[in-house]
């Protein structure tokens, strides 16, 4: 018992140590080290924390606790949070800012900042970042404020401020990163980064009155900056949008430096021009909508200006778009030109397209995505229901070029008519050039296209791309004959799709009791296809007892003459499974009728009933010399295998093969086929059966429209 007591004292000693250092461990101190009142970080007030506030400590995020009635102090409980280097990094805003193992702080500043109020003031998150080794953090803040200050007089009371814009030759948005060292955060721009523009935009417009207005607007602490533009954009009470230029050109250099308030004179909107105070005035440029005075759109609510003027069904229109924006809701008839200049329209509500139609108008240089994945309905127009993000259809000499589809979509037509594709459902007589889609489509529209899915009297179509993953399901009692491709679905004409490509996977399953034609390009056509490559896989599982026509660039052709497929490869591998009465699958095309295939070729692995190299069936063919110059090298597996055609319908409608190159072992065509002469089997890639190299056997023959092939890549293929 003595020696119990005499043991209690280190028992006890033990016991405190234990939970100091446990209490020690189970938390971390906070405070901001504010500036004095020359580098005050927003106007004159503190920066103070808030109970909800939430760090980032070695990329553990912790929640704040104000102590007390001091809110520039608090405590951080967390789990046992790792040292990195026996340093602890810590940054806040959580969301937007990134640690890493060296201390280094990533942070992301949007593009554009919306604007938030509380009583009246802007509610301002500074971007500060701590380190230390003893738990006891210290915050700094990592960025500089901008401040404007913004009222109206006379005829200019009312009138709505829709963003401020900033730009200048030195990276402000975008990522960058801060690093700590020798006591001081040094904020720099990572290599690459050019993001030279940022934008305080306004929901909901903001009415000018009498008082003053304060905005702020946060940017990364920079150095260098010789070209700087502050840019107000408003409306006025005639819902003319108005661009206010602040220019500055000059040869000396500006800083924004970490922690400093830079407050911009005082700005005020008269009905007429721009005051400035201790300035000359700004003339308005108003936007008329003309070619040279574009009007300009910035965000939601000048696109909702720029739209109840009518400007948009207007063919005289012009509309820019100077900055990335997010849409709501879709706007009606689409006339006028819209250049998007390469920014992103983010669709909130993506079951619906950004127009509803286009008719005679341009779209240009616009990416579209959305903030999650769509499920839409589609609307109905006579018998077909109709889909595409961009719109519904496009009509009447529309111009589509260089725009972009990412926004991921399931579209269910049940059993009807569904022209569904990654920009436009339908299109009637309009062009569409270099237009990209990269969202995943899931559809049972029985036109299904990367870029189109129903394309009629096309005047043109080229330099498109598809790289999302296209798949159709149906289910019992579906009926419809069903054209799909990466490109387009179904594409009726007689002009010439060319220079197009697909990167993704065409996946084709359910249950259809009519014909099916796929191609890693287009369906079903009755153009030309002209220099257009397919990567994709095909993989088609339909288990019901239909047609399938499956090919690597085509499902399958028709019309009254003869058309033409010329310099175009695949080199993405076909399977086709399920129960049919005829399954035809062809390294470019599914079904041959009144078709000239020259100077392509196929290089991929193809399964199925019936597989052909080059073309898998044909019928009403009528045409001297049907497959040219062409080469298929791979694996062909099925109860029928042909290295460059399957079987024609017919001895008069025949596939006449000449200059054409196969692998060993294999038949060169099927029924009513003929050897028109110069044709060779394979010993392997690049050499010809009995000797000869291939490339110089095809360079001899009948190329195209300036194409010469090489060996490249395992292969022989076209030069770059």
């Amino acid at each position: 018992m003595n020696k119990l007591f005499r043991l209690l004292p280190v028992f006890l000693t033990c016991f405190f140590v234990f939970c100091s250092c446990s209490k020690e461990d189970d938390f971390f101190t906070a405070v901001i080290q504010n500036y004095n009142g020359n580098k005050d970080y927003i106007s004159s007030s503190t920066v103070y924390w808030s109970n909800g506030d939430r760090v980032r400590i070695n990329n553990t995020v912790c929640d704040i606790s104000v102590d007390g009635s001091d809110n520039n102090k608090a405590t951080i409980h967390s789990d046992e949070i790792t040292p990195y280097s026996n340093t602890y990094y810590a940054s806040y805003p959580a969301n937007i800012t990134d640690i890493r193992a060296d201390g280094t702080v990533s942070i992301n500043l949007p593009r554009r900042e919306t604007y938030a109020v509380s009583n009246g003031s802007q509610v301002i998150h500074s971007v500060m970042a701590a380190a230390s080794t003893d738990k006891h953090l210290a915050f700094e803040n990592l960025c500089a404020l901008l401040h404007f200050r913004v009222n109206a007089s006379g005829a200019g009371v009312g009138t709505n401020l829709c963003a401020i814009e900033i730009s200048t030759n030195q990276p402000i948005s975008g990522s960058f990163s801060a690093s700590f060292g020798g006591g001081t955060w040094n904020v720099t721009s990572p290599n690459g980064i050019n993001d030279t523009l940022r934008t305080l935009y306004f929901p909901t417009p903001v009415a000018l009155t009498s008082d003053v207005k304060d905005f702020y607007l946060l940017v990364p602490a920079v150095t260098g900056i010789t070209k700087f533009r502050l840019r107000y954009i408003m409306e006025d009470a005639s819902s003319n949008v108005l661009v206010f230029d602040k220019k500055n050109t000059g040869s000396g250099s500006t800083n924004f430096a970490k922690g400093y308030l830079y407050t911009f004179e005082q700005h005020t909107y008269d009905g007429t021009q721009l005051q400035v105070s201790g300035s000359s005035s700004i003339e308005p440029l108003v936007m008329t909508g003309s070619a040279s005075q574009p009007m300009l759109v910035s965000s939601e609510s000048t696109w909702d200006i720029v739209k109840n003027s009518g400007a948009l069904s207007n063919n005289t229109k012009y509309i820019t778009l100077v900055n990335d924006i997010t849409l709501s809701g879709s706007a009606g008839d689409l006339r006028a030109t819209i250049d998007g200049n390469g920014h992103t329209v983010t669709l909130s509500n993506p079951e619906t397209p950004m127009f509803n139609s286009i008719n005679g108008g341009k779209v240009s240089n616009i990416v579209l995505d959305a903030t999650r994945e769509a499920t839409p309905t589609p609307i109905i127009e006579s018998s077909e229901r109709l889909y595409g993000t961009l719109s519904y259809k496009a009509t009447g000499g529309s111009i589509i070029d260089n725009c972009v589809n990412r926004i991921d979509f399931t579209c269910s037509v049940d059993n009807n008519e569904g022209d569904v594709g990654g920009l436009l459902g339908k299109v009637d007589r309009a062009t569409i050039t270099n237009c990209r889609n990269e969202g995943d489509i899931s559809s049972d529209g029985n036109k299904l296209g990367g870029i189109v899915g129903y394309f009629s009297n096309f005047s043109a179509i080229s330099g498109c791309v598809n790289t999302g993953d296209i798949s159709f399901a149906s289910g019992e009692g579906y009926s419809r004959e069903i054209s799909c491709g990466g490109i387009v679905g179904y594409l009726s004409g007689s002009d010439t799709l060319k220079n197009c490509r697909n990167d993704g996977t065409i996946r084709m399953s359910g249950i259809n009791g009519s014909n099916t034609f796929v191609g890693g390009i287009v369906g079903f056509t009755t153009g030309n296809i002209n220099c257009c490559c397919n990567y994709g896989e095909i993989v088609c599982s339909q288990t019901s007892n239909n047609n399938k026509y499956i090919g690597g660039i085509l499902g399958n052709n028709t019309g009254s003459s003869f058309r033409k497929m010329i310099n175009c490869f695949n080199e993405g591998n076909i399977s086709v499974t399920g129960v049919a009465t005829r399954v035809n699958a062809g390294g470019l095309v599914g079904r041959v009728q009144r078709l000239c295939i020259s100077n392509s070729y196929a290089y991929c692995d193809i399964s199925g009933n019936k597989v052909a190299g080059i073309a898998g069936d044909g019928v009403n063919i009528f045409i001297s010399d049907t497959i040219s110059n062409c080469y298929y090298y791979g694996t062909l597996s099925g109860d029928n295998t042909y290295g460059v055609a399957g079987t024609s319908q017919s001895n008069t409608d025949r596939f006449i093969i000449h200059h054409c190159y196969y692998p060993s072992g294999i038949t060169l065509c099927g029924t009513n086929g003929l050897d028109n002469g110069n044709n060779a089997q394979l010993s392997n890639p690049f050499d010809i059966v009995g000797g000869g190299k291939l490339v110089n056997r095809l360079n001899d023959g009948k190329p195209s429209n300036g194409k010469s092939w090489v060996e490249s890549d395992g292969h022989v293929k076209f030069v770059n």
